[in-house]
């Protein structure tokens, strides 16, 4: 009964978060894989990103001919300005998802030597799911309105 009580006391004394061994070196791991992942992500997403600015670019540099007027309502502009802006919004989206994510991977790189940026960086990847949730909803449902508007 004297030793239950020792180790309780000694548990008490230590400041901090007590952690398992085994579950901070797979936290640690789990850092090394996830910033490998974060950067094919970055990789990827950015070429999806700019390839599809590119595009936007072509469509407006041709829709704005010198010889044309602009009108909101007319010819389906109105689309291209909504894809255009919609197309902004997701980049925006996704980048802030990766910065959440880095953020989150940089804190558990130090998470072997500071328990509070192990709970930081869990709680920095909790918010890099949210926007990534956010991300891939706003895609779905742009490209469920796409889909339906041109083949409906």
């Amino acid at each position: 009964m004297e030793s239950n009580q020792t180790t309780l006391e000694g548990q008490a004394e230590t400041p901090g978060l007590w952690l398992s061994n085994r579950w901070l070196s797979a936290v640690t791991g789990m850092a090394g894989l996830g910033k490998t992942v974060m950067v094919m992500a970055l990789i990827v997403g950015g070429i999806c990103s700019f390839s599809s600015l590119y595009v936007q670019y072509y469509i407006w540099s041709t829709r704005l001919m010198p010889d044309r007027d602009f009108f909101l309502f007319e010819d389906y502009n109105w689309l291209y300005v909504f894809n255009t802006l919609s197309i902004l919004a997701l980049i925006y989206l996704y980048f802030r998802s990766i910065l959440e994510g880095y953020k989150a991977f940089s804190l558990f790189q130090l998470s072997s030597s500071n328990d509070e940026a192990l709970l930081e960086g869990q709680e920095r990847l909790g918010k890099m799911f949210t926007w990534l949730c956010w991300w891939a909803g706003a895609y779905v449902i742009l490209t469920a309105f796409e889909y339906l508007f041109h083949y409906a």
